[in-house]
């Protein structure tokens, strides 16, 4: 079997990723080389077993530094991938994938027109990030998108974004969804049991970080506002974050140090022992391109109460859970309290989630990534070569 060689193009190293790169390279049609453009993101460590695909760590150099002026003050860099030409030379592929609009994806689309290989883009953004960036990054956004001879979105509000705001044709889009790690989440769905707690506590969960993006601030706030009509509730907060003591603060002025637990940071394999000890999963988050942690909860069979600016709340939030405003109070608590009296929907909502998983599983994911890839390699080479 003559076997596509593909190259994928990432900024930085992510272990969540790892399954979806792992099943390509298992296919048996693919020859696969990932190109991380610096070695880990949030601190995580290079890969450090025996991977079935290639993959080449460059070194990058901090060109700029910034805040962001309307993202909730989180901070960006703009980097240059030393190598990355070399790199692709090396290689030799008859497809780049190259995830964004980064510094190292226009490098690899001005490969890709001189080689004459096929170029893909792969992207999380959906609208409420695009409303918040500038022209010049749209400007960006436009000419990849241009060149690109297929288009990967994680998630379907990022394809339907892209085919709203800049006329991407359909035909040429493919999902495949930001959840390609959640099966061993799924095994442990089965053990969830909603009748488990002898105290009669029902206990929610919120897993990410302590940041003013995540909106952890207004869940405090409606938790309290809950607990003064039912007290028979209690709140765990998994993650770290620069917020972390303001948070502890407001805990404390709202009298709920009792109810609610910082439990800080959680090595990603006790997690889903930590989701199936509790009863809801909340993510109230301001903006988030995705929200892989909201997969995750579902994976583990718990209903979710998900903020309506998660990307992954129109795929997987459908029957199992309740989609929020989390700025709109009134409607927060509201479904707090609906999900903690009713136990007959918390378990019709574990229910629920299966068909959500097995439609958006690893095998599917793998599915949509290659259908992408075949797509381009069926189209016409945008390269400069291919005309002389």
């Amino acid at each position: 079997m003559t076997k596509i060689k593909v190259a994928i193009v990432m900024a930085w190293y992510a272990p969540y990723r790892l399954p979806l790169f792992r099943g390509l390279a298992e296919r048996g049609d693919v020859d696969l080389t990932v190109i991380f453009c610096s070695d880990a993101e949030f601190g995580t460590l290079p890969i450090g077993e025996v991977q079935p695909f290639k993959a080449v760590f460059l070194k990058s150099r901090t060109l700029l530094k910034y805040r962001y002026r309307n993202v909730f003050g989180d901070t960006n860099t703009i980097r240059f991938p030393s190598g990355l030409f070399k790199a692709l030379r090396d290689v030799d592929p008859q497809v780049i994938v190259a995830y964004e609009f980064r510094t190292e994806c226009m490098l690899a689309a001005l490969y890709s027109l001189i080689s004459g290989c096929r170029y893909i883009t792969w992207s999380d953004t959906i609208v409420l990030l695009e409303n918040r960036l500038g022209n010049l990054r749209k400007i960006v956004r436009r000419a990849l998108l241009y060149l690109s001879n297929a288009l990967i979105g994680s998630s379907s509000d990022t394809l339907d974004f892209f085919n709203k705001a800049y006329a991407y044709p359909v035909s040429k889009t493919f999902l495949s969804i930001l959840s390609a790690h959640i099966d061993p989440f799924a095994a442990c769905a089965d053990e969830t049991s909603f009748e488990r707690a002898s105290d009669g506590v029902i206990r929610f969960i919120y897993v990410g970080q302590l940041i003013p993006r995540k909106g952890v601030d207004l869940l405090i706030t409606a938790f309290a506002a809950l607990k003064r009509d039912i007290p028979n509730i209690c709140l765990d907060i998994v993650g770290v974050g620069r917020d972390a003591d303001s948070l502890k603060k407001m805990t404390d002025d709202l009298g709920c140090s009792n109810e609610i637990k910082f439990k800080g940071f959680m090595e990603p394999n006790r997690l889903a022992e930590e989701f199936i000890s509790h009863d809801i999963f909340v993510f109230p988050t301001r903006l988030d391109v995705f929200g892989l942690v909201v997969a995750e909860a579902v994976a583990c069979g718990l209903p979710v109460i998900c903020s309506c600016h998660a990307g992954a709340a129109r795929d997987f939030v459908r029957g199992n859970g309740i989609i929020v405003d989390p700025e709109d109070s009134a409607e927060f608590v509201q479904a707090m309290r609906t999900l903690v009296l009713d136990a007959g929907m918390r378990a019709m909502m574990k229910q629920a989630s299966r068909p959500i998983m097995e439609k958006h599983n690893l095998a599917a994911a793998v599915q949509g990534f290659m259908e992408a890839v075949g797509r381009a390699v069926s189209g016409p080479a945008q390269g400069i070569s291919r005309s002389v």
